[in-house]
């Protein structure tokens, strides 16, 4: 599952749009809209076991960290 999300950058591409490109190219996303929320989805989508990869910008990654409670 990809859930797409835009970090708290004013640069950053809206998640929405990502939704769109994706969906145009046949592949299936969701909008997580914040990082934050679209780790929640992520979360609870994910299967025992199954890996999570994040993509991104480090925007994104530092954000995701922050809210795994991993960055220190």
């Amino acid at each position: 599952m990809i859930v797409a999300v835009m970090p708290e950058n004013p640069r950053a591409l809206p998640s929405n749009e990502i939704v769109k490109i994706l969906h145009d190219r046949g592949s299936k996303a969701v909008d997580g809209r914040s990082v934050k929320s679209g780790l929640q989805i992520a979360m609870n989508e994910q299967r025992k076991g199954e890996p999570m990869v994040i993509i991104g910008s480090h925007y994104v990654a530092g954000e995701a960290l922050k809210n795994l409670n991993l960055h220190h």
